[in-house]
């Protein structure tokens, strides 16, 4: 638990290491994974939708889980799929901080070409 507290990216990691399966860990791994990508990192986008689908693979009825999920589905340019775990996550916890302004994110972002 002190680990997930301290809520950085190498605490994250330590915190997952122990308890795999910990859907509260993966999905802040998720999000503390996209906040150091840089613009354009494929691959730290990748990563982080990988723990976003393990966080809501563990803990599916968490808001948190599925809000990492679409995070990353939308850094990963996967417009759809990100609306759909948006609005999952808006079906568990309405009223989760950012959630609104990711979903209009994801609804303003052009959809791939024919």
């Amino acid at each position: 638990q002190r680990r997930i507290a301290e809520n950085t990216t190498t605490s994250l990691r330590e915190a997952v290491l122990v308890a795999p399966i910990d859907g509260t860990a993966l999905a802040r791994l998720a999000l503390a994974t996209l906040a150091e990508a840089k613009e354009g990192d494929d691959a730290r986008a990748q990563e982080a939708l990988l723990y976003g689908r393990l966080a809501v693979k563990w803990a599916p009825v968490q808001a948190g889980s599925w809000d990492a999920l679409a995070r990353a589905r939308h850094a990963c340019g996967k417009r759809k799929e990100g609306l759909e775990a948006v609005e999952r996550a808006l079906q568990l916890q309405a009223d989760l901080p950012g959630l609104q302004a990711l979903k209009q994110a994801l609804l303003d972002t052009p959809t791939e070409g024919p």
